[in-house]
């Protein structure tokens, strides 16, 4: 028999369901057949006869044929994995040449046979190795030994020769000075140093590449509902500031005798640019405050009759938002943990108490029933101080009704501000009330209006006439409030 082809080794590629692969070149014993199957990344299992495949044709000179176990386990080659079938032959010389016997022709060529094979696996093996050229004037490639290359890279020095490199320029030769700065940085911070370039930047959907103080860094991606805003050195993200007294909504109501009902809403804070939102609608009664809707909100004390009562948003720095009722316009006992607040508007109780009934729009603020808060038969021609039922501490726009009665006089209505001047007909500040009666035998004639006038700090306005006595009669129908705008 004649050993015809020099291959050795033959690889097939799995296709799920071919369980059949030849053989192509000649074995003499189905142990001479190495059987490994490698998967899609690599990994090699070498497979056993009888487990995981059977062999048939040894010693024909054509070959044979393996056939894929499929039970009771499927092992057929998938998609991505390869079936590499090698020819080993042991390394013995098996053959017996007894002195003075018959020459054992057969034995004799399978002797050969085997030999052939065992160089066919050697010259398959050398193809498949690392070799110089044959013009190379190497003699020799001898590794360090074990202990001298153990942890280092396999490289060439200057001549050509293998060394155990630890990764500088001196050992691993064909490498700029540059690279070999950066083979021996010890972490990535300094390898970035080296390359001059910024840390990870994209670490996470979001993050920004911005300009540091020192050069190019990351910028984390904000928390919900924040915005990117430029600070002193470099960008950064921060909740949305709100604009400087802005407020909407937070309108009030009476709830019922004791209670407020306060819409939801958003101002800005005194401190000018952070937001106090009520996402929904409140209740507060003039009980001692408890946080949360539905319970008391009265910072000090208790309720008292005749009063007026300043009302607040106020807030944690967390985001915990409430509502609190004081009769200090600027400095309400805060509770623990609340620091800041925004005047939304002030209620008044009558002598019960309870709360004067009200109505609000926008800002304006409008008395259910308005009370009569001057009825004088007197007024002359000194300035008259009036004091409107309106809230206190603070300037409001009053709305109110005035009503004069005389055969004639003039009156002037103004703010405290204002300078004190005499009503005339034809110099400033002229007048806005005017009654006069011309028929002969009358005794009174009536003008009437409705102002919208600034009162002082106390409610307070002005009337004067220009007679001696004068009947002036004044109903506060409400007042606009500036709810923390100007404040």
């Amino acid at each position: 028999m004649t050993v015809s082809t020099s291959t050795s080794r033959v690889a097939y590629t799995g296709d799920g369901a071919t369980i059949s692969f030849s053989v192509p070149f000649l074995f003499l014993e189905d142990g001479h057949i190495t059987i490994i199957l490698r998967d899609s990344v690599g990994g090699e299992t070498a497979w056993e006869a009888g487990t995981h495949y059977t062999l048939s044709g040894a010693g024909n000179e054509a070959g044979g044929t393996l056939t894929v176990v499929t039970s009771p386990t499927d092992h057929t080659p998938a998609v991505g994995q390869s079936l590499v079938i090698r020819r080993i032959v042991p390394e013995t010389q098996g053959t017996d040449y007894p002195e003075g016997g018959e020459f054992p022709a057969k034995a004799h060529e399978q002797a050969l046979d085997k030999l052939t094979m065992i160089a066919h696996q050697h010259a398959e093996r050398l193809d498949r190795a690392i070799q110089v050229p044959a013009s190379d004037t190497a003699t020799t490639l001898d590794l360090p030994i074990e202990s001298d290359r153990a942890g280092k890279f396999f490289a060439f020095d200057g001549g050509g020769n293998p060394v155990a490199a630890v990764g500088t320029s001196a050992n691993l030769g064909p490498v700029s000075s540059f690279i070999d700065t950066l083979f021996n940085d010890a972490d990535a911070a300094t390898a970035r140093a080296t390359l001059g370039a910024e840390q990870d930047v994209f670490t996470m959907r979001g993050d920004m590449l911005i300009e540091g103080a020192v050069g190019p860094e990351r910028l984390a991606k904000g928390g919900e509902g924040q915005i990117l805003r430029q600070g002193a050195d470099q960008a950064a993200w921060a909740t949305p500031v709100a604009l400087r007294g802005y407020i909407d909504g937070l309108i009030l109501s009476k709830s019922a005798a004791t209670t407020v009902g306060i819409a939801a809403g958003l101002g800005c804070a005194d401190d000018g640019e952070t937001g106090l939102t009520l996402s929904s609608a409140f209740t507060k009664t003039f009980s001692a405050f408890t946080e949360g809707t539905g319970t008391g909100g009265l910072d000090t004390g208790s309720i008292a009759n005749s009063t007026w009562y300043h009302v607040f948003v106020i807030g944690k720095t967390d985001g915990t938002r409430d509502v609190l009722f004081s009769t200090s316009l600027a400095s309400p006992t805060m509770p623990s943990g609340y620091t800041l607040k925004r005047r939304i508007g002030s209620v008044l109780t009558d002598g019960t108490p309870n709360i004067v009934s009200f109505t609000q729009v926008g800002d304006e603020f409008m008395w259910a029933d308005p009370p009569a808060d001057l009825d004088t038969s007197s007024l002359g021609t000194t300035s008259l101080d009036i004091t409107l039922t309106v809230p206190t501490g603070l300037p409001v726009l009053a709305v109110f009704n005035g009503s004069v009665q005389r055969i004639q006089a003039n009156v002037v209505l103004r703010p405290k501000a204002q300078n004190d001047e005499a009503p005339d007909d034809n110099a400033a500040p002229f007048n806005n009330l005017r009654a006069i009666n011309s028929e002969p035998g009358a005794t009174s004639a009536r003008d009437a209006g409705q102002f919208r006038m600034v009162t002082d700090t106390n409610g307070r306005i002005v009337a004067r006439s220009d007679a001696s006595t004068t009947d002036l009669m004044i109903a506060t129908t409400g007042w606009v409030d500036p709810r923390g705008k100007n404040i």
